[in-house]
């Protein structure tokens, strides 16, 4: 295992720390420790996916895919109404899968870009709210099953987590009425 392999763990730890934490209603989305971890998280997968594509061959689009979570993170930190966000994000998803396509790897890519639609979707959803930690579940279960599908354990298992977590924060039993 080397440095950029460490950097990817640490970013995706973080993603999972944040989505253990308990839910809170925040005035805004700056507020969350939840929401920091998620950016920073995410922040460090964007580095580690260019750095593992410039180093060791790994898919460019992967850091394509990272800069747009960067954005939905941008995007939930601004606090851009939900519909914009939505807006921005679909065209942009719709982007990435016509561009992968284009790319055609294989079906496992469609899985992962899915997932990454989904988290960017969840991320800008209303903090604190069983809608965005079900989005959330949804999205990291994709990515799980595409870790799993790509064998890759160590993302595997920190997706696992971060849906079990998500799941567990979407349960009406976690909401006040």
């Amino acid at each position: 295992m080397n440095s950029i392999s460490l950097l990817g763990i640490l970013g995706g730890i973080l993603l999972v720390i944040g989505a253990s934490l308990p839910l809170q209603t925040v005035s805004h989305p700056i507020r969350s420790a939840k929401n920091w971890l998620y950016v920073i998280g995410t922040f460090i997968l964007m580095i580690f996916s260019y750095l593992d594509y410039k180093y060791n061959g790994a898919p460019f689009f992967f850091t394509i895919y990272e800069i747009y979570l960067v954005l939905a993170s941008i995007l939930m930190f601004m606090n851009v109404p939900e519909r914009i966000s939505i807006l921005l994000l679909t065209l942009g998803g719709i982007g990435m899968v016509a561009w992968s396509v284009l790319l055609f790897e294989d079906y496992s890519t469609v899985i992962f870009i899915l997932g990454c639609i989904g988290l960017a979707l969840g991320y800008i959803l209303k903090t604190g709210t069983r809608k965005r930690n079900f989005v959330l579940f949804l999205a990291s279960a994709l990515l799980a099953l595409f870790s799993y599908i790509s064998f890759s354990w160590t993302f595997f298992w920190l997706n696992v987590f971060f849906s079990v977590f998500s799941a567990w924060h979407s349960l009406p039993s976690k909401h006040k009425s």
